[in-house]
C-alpha cells in the first residue's frame, strides 16, 4: 500500500476499503455498481445510491460517475468528511484552495480521503472515472432531485 498526503487530503493506493463509523450500525445491507447511474449531478455527470441513507444524517455510499474529459463540477466543499473509492478509470483529483492546491493523480483501486470542508474537484482526461464516495452524514433522504450527492455540495 502506498500512501501520498498533502495538507488537504490524502490519497492510498489500495485494491480494498473498509470504513468504520463508529456508534453507527445499520441492518445488513447490499448493493451492486455494475448497472450504471441513475441520479442526475453536475456537468454531464450521474450518480446513484449505493446504500441510500435510512434516515437524515445517517451515512450513506454513492457512486459518481465522471466521463471522459468533463470536470465533475466546480470546485466544492461537504460539511462532513468524504471516503472515495476509485472503482474504474482514472482522473485527479484538486484539493485545497486555488491558491494552494495539491493535484492527485487517481487510479483504480485508489482511496481518497477528504476531510470535511475541504476545497476539491475530481477532472477525467482521456478516461471515464468511477467513483465510490462515502457521505459520512447525509444532508436529505433519497429522492431524484434531493439526494446527498446533489445537495450534500456547495460550491465555493
Amino acid at each position: 500500500m502506498v500512501s501520498k498526503t498533502g495538507d488537504a487530503g490524502s490519497i492510498i493506493d489500495s485494491k480494498e476499503m473498509c470504513v468504520e463509523i463508529y456508534g453507527y450500525t445499520p441492518e445488513t445491507r447490499t448493493s451492486t455498481f455494475n448497472r450504471g447511474t441513475d441520479l442526475p449531478y453536475i456537468n454531464g455527470c450521474s450518480a446513484k445510491q449505493l446504500i441510500p441513507p435510512n434516515r437524515v444524517g445517517d451515512p450513506t455510499f454513492q457512486m459518481l460517475y465522471i466521463p471522459q474529459g468533463v470536470s465533475e463540477q466546480e470546485h466544492h466543499i461537504h460539511a462532513t468528511a468524504r471516503v472515495v473509492y476509485v472503482a474504474r478509470g482514472r482522473g485527479k483529483s484538486i484539493v485545497g484552495t486555488p491558491s494552494n492546491s495539491t493535484v492527485y493523480d487517481l487510479n483504480e483501486g485508489d482511496v481518497i480521503i477528504l476531510g470535511k470542508m475541504i476545497p476539491h474537484h475530481f477532472e477525467t482526461i482521456d478516461s471515464d472515472l468511477l467513483v465510490l464516495p462515502l457521505h459520512v452524514f447525509s444532508s436529505v433522504a433519497s429522492e431524484e432531485f434531493n439526494h446527498p450527492m446533489y445537495n450534500g455540495t456547495h460550491r465555493v
